[in-house]
């Protein structure tokens, strides 16, 4: 009967392991990042993302959480201090990671004067995207209350949850090969 306990907990796991790969794929399949001619970077929209993930990003305690870690590790000082003396022609045709796109830059559509990596000047006028009005050049805001970043996020999760998917389905093959042997030992 030992063994009986043993097949059912095997099945309950992979039954589990199954069911977390398919959520992870479902919430992570929808969006793809925008590339931009002539860019080294993309664009991240928050809305592309699952609803599950612009709902855990969204909310207010997640967020500030988030944001927290973000400015904690310095990722945008660090990406300034190594390309300061970039001129936007060669900021342009830099590879950013998604959190860097999408905080610690402003959206291309906003069209301010280049000063550096992480220093703009705003234009007067009017911005469809309100990420716009939200960039600031102090090193602790940027654009970390912006959509863009929350979309940066967004995309890590999803890589994330997509590689955490797929060691799953190896560790579910194997589990369901010891299942199909112990099913044939007894």
């Amino acid at each position: 009967w030992l063994l009986w306990i043993y097949l059912a907990v095997i099945l309950i796991l992979i039954l589990l392991g199954l069911g977390f790969s398919g959520f992870s794929y479902a919430v992570s399949r929808k969006a793809t990042a925008e590339s931009l001619p002539g860019k080294g970077h993309k664009e991240y929209k928050l809305e592309k993302y699952s609803i599950v993930i612009q709902k855990a990003i969204n909310e207010t305690q997640n967020w500030n959480d988030i944001k927290s870690c973000i400015v904690d590790s310095k990722i945008c000082s660090s990406y300034e201090n190594k390309y300061h003396n970039d001129t936007i022609q060669m900021f342009f045709k830099e590879r950013l990671n998604p959190i860097q796109s999408g905080c610690c830059k402003l959206p291309d559509e906003c069209a301010f004067t280049y000063r550096g990596l992480t220093n703009w000047t705003k234009e007067s006028g009017v911005f469809d995207n309100p990420d716009c009005k939200t960039w600031e050049n102090d090193p602790k805001v940027l654009c970390f209350n912006c959509k863009s970043c929350k979309a940066g996020v967004a995309d890590n999760l999803k890589q994330s949850l997509k590689k955490k998917a797929t060691v799953n389905i190896v560790f579910l093959v194997l589990l369901t090969i010891v299942f199909c042997v112990c099913i044939c030992a007894f």
